[in-house]
């Protein structure tokens, strides 16, 4: 009972989830297969889309193996930077990647900074790149959150909703297990589970979701960025009704608010308005940029 994960209220049982796989004697976490997966279909996605826009698949491959590793290294970075607490005691588990400890929004912040570098480098105008990722970048984490189903995290305070999960205590850290979790601890089959909100499937449907409009936009789209603005805004919704939620959010040091609601509130503000003033344009006349709908624009944005 102990890989147990339940949804009572669905009639959903799953009476063992391994964290993790043997291969050829390795032990193997399904968090970083799912990121595995998620990393590949949204390159996926992105190549499809940009064969569709009349670029080259070989640039977004070889900026999508740029934007791997900055968005790695930019996640663990964020996430350290405000878990401290966690890391001071075992300060090695910093490089046990397996176990997880990403921050999302770090990771799309080192990515896009692999973007305009590789977009300089070859010739590219950034926010056709970045119009061009966006909806791969909403199916890459639908996909993503799914290792936190493996992993025991991302989860949510105590629910009794139609969603409620239930997962071993003996599964999740002792920090993240709130009063209320464990006044309504549930006993099975001599198991003590919590029953929670299961945030990582809320975020992997709204991703799905917002992939849908992306798409759906694009057949309107007017200006470069316009697309990208939109996951923005959209995900940065999301996220901040979910992070509401979550028992184990980065905390500002100080403030103790989500550092990721606050980024969420930043993220909608500035998108909105920026998507707004892109599409008022001068006299309200909108004029294309990028060399066409998606094509090529060497030094376009940093052009001399």
């Amino acid at each position: 009972m102990q890989n147990a994960v339940f949804f009572p209220n669905l009639g959903i049982w799953f009476g063992d989830v391994p964290v993790s796989v043997s291969v050829f004697g390795i032990s193997v976490s399904y968090y970083g297969i799912l990121m595995g997966i998620a990393l590949a279909a949204g390159i996926a996605v992105t190549c499809v889309r940009a064969v569709k826009t009349r670029q080259k698949a070989e640039d977004y491959l070889e900026i999508a193996i740029a934007v791997t590793a900055f968005g790695v290294i930019g996640a663990r970075l964020f996430y350290a930077a405000f878990a401290l607490e966690y890391l001071k005691d075992d300060p090695a588990s910093f490089f046990r990647f397996s176990e997880g400890g990403f921050a999302l929004y770090g990771a799309l912040l080192g990515g896009a900074g692999a973007v305009f570098l590789m977009s300089r480098i070859k010739g590219l105008y950034p926010l056709v790149v970045l119009d061009t990722a966006a909806p791969g970048l909403a199916v890459g984490i639908a996909i993503g959150r799914w290792g936190d189903f493996f992993a025991r995290g991302s989860f949510g305070e105590y629910t009794d909703g139609i969603f409620a999960m239930q997962i071993p205590v003996s599964a999740v850290r002792a920090a993240d297990v709130t009063e209320m979790m464990r006044n309504h601890v549930v006993q099975i089959e001599e198991t003590n589970f919590v029953q929670v909100h299961p945030t990582f499937l809320y975020e992997s449907v709204w991703c799905l979701l917002l992939a849908v409009c992306i798409f759906l936009a694009s057949k309107k789209r007017q200006q470069d960025g316009e697309l990208f603005l939109i996951f923005l805004l959209g995900y940065g919704l999301g996220r901040f009704w979910i992070e509401g939620f979550r028992t184990d959010s980065l905390l500002i040091p100080g403030v103790e608010s989500p550092v990721s609601q606050v980024i969420s509130v930043f993220l909608v503000l500035f998108s909105a308005m920026y998507f707004i003033y892109k599409r008022a344009g001068q006299n309200g006349h909108i004029k294309p940029r990028g060399g066409g709908m998606f094509g090529r624009s060497k030094k376009r944005f940093f052009g001399k």
